[in-house]
């Protein structure tokens, strides 16, 4: 969020519904972090400004997060720590983060501030918020240095429509824009790929099936602002921690049902249902799993299951002697680790004939 050429009051609609979904992630995630995990690290190496008119910025979202979790765990320990290498906006960002929980505001550039902090892998849980202005620093050695640590998620922004052009070949003008091409490069995501999306939100979804190949967990909360899209990306090694991330994206979208909507909505009933094998079955547990690594959250995948069975595209048979009260598949993460196999789920027609 470092821009320096935005003024104080300036925050795009994408801007604020980025910060908005890091702050109904960061409420969840502060809540599955296990009591007995004795620290929380939160890090920020483009942390801007802080503050932006009226709104908040991505490291004052944190801290106020980190202020009121804190009174509820006093047995855990909080720190966040920010970088922005820019000196206007890092004076601003000291002047309103005087938090205790800041630990350090550091003065280089990202690369560097992931370098450090990686080496010195403190113990603990560690969530990584990385929002580059001008994706000089981007790169897949940076990611794979925080994948690497235990117990790291990362979310990152990825300004979609300019990246996805940019891999197809459009000519574009902006150098800011080549190192993060670059990066994409890097995880194979080439420009013949690209140039097979028929759509950005479709690139945003093969970025995150890229990344999952890599790191275990992706997607992607993908908003749209006039005639461009971006893409805040999950990277993580724990399905939990993907389930918290779209459980966020879907508290944004209902929280913006009644205005005008930028943020994209997560797949259709056609698209779940593609997950069913055309001859054969998927369990509670493997339909939630793969779920979530197409964008379900659990609570949309309860609903469009729903409403699959009430037009009688599925067929729910109960499994190992288990009764099933209508409208239970029996979804989420208390069944899954456990691998409570509960019930089995098979498509009723072939999906090419299904009436949608």
């Amino acid at each position: 969020m470092g821009n320096p050429k935005k003024t104080d009051a300036d925050m795009d609609l994408h801007t604020k519904q980025k910060v908005a979904i890091y702050d109904a992630y960061l409420k969840r995630y502060l809540k599955i972090v296990p009591s007995n995990s004795s620290r929380i690290n939160l890090y920020d190496p483009c942390a801007g400004k802080g503050k932006y008119g009226e709104h908040d910025g991505s490291a004052i979202v944190a801290c106020k997060n980190i202020n009121y979790h804190a009174a509820y765990a006093p047995e855990q320990g909080f720190h966040i720590y920010l970088n922005e290498p820019n000196t206007e906006n890092r004076i601003s960002l000291q002047e309103h983060c005087t938090f205790p929980c800041v630990d350090c505001i550091d003065s280089t550039d990202a690369t560097s501030f992931i370098s450090k902090h990686c080496k010195q892998d403190a113990n603990g849980h560690k969530l990584w918020f990385i929002d580059p202005y001008g994706y000089t620093q981007v790169n897949r050695k940076s990611i794979s240095e925080i994948m690497k640590l235990q117990k790291s998620e990362i979310l990152l922004f990825i300004p979609l429509t300019f990246i996805y052009r940019f891999l197809q070949g459009v000519s574009d003008d902006n150098k800011r824009l080549k190192p993060i091409a670059n990066f994409l490069n890097d995880y194979s995501i080439a420009h013949n790929e690209a140039k097979n999306c028929s759509s950005a939100p479709e690139f945003a979804d093969l970025i995150s099936k890229k990344l999952q190949t890599f790191y275990g967990y992706s997607w992607h909360a993908t908003m749209k602002e006039g005639a461009n899209y971006y893409s805040l990306v999950f990277i993580g090694k724990h399905h939990y921690g993907l389930d918290k991330f779209l459980e966020a994206r879907d508290k944004i979208l209902d929280d913006l049902a009644s205005t005008q909507l930028s943020l994209i909505p997560m797949g259709a009933e056609r698209d779940l249902l593609t997950l069913i094998p055309e001859k054969g079955y998927i369990n509670n547990c493997e339909i939630y799993h793969e779920g979530l690594k197409n964008g379900y959250s659990t609570t949309g995948n309860r609903k469009h299951l729903e409403s699959l069975e009430k037009r009688e595209l599925i067929h729910v048979t109960p499994v190992n002697g288990n009764r099933r009260s209508k409208s239970h598949f029996f979804i989420g993460n208390k069944y899954y680790k456990d691998q409570e196999i509960r019930i089995k789920i098979s498509a009723k027609h072939q999906q090419c004939t299904l009436p949608f």
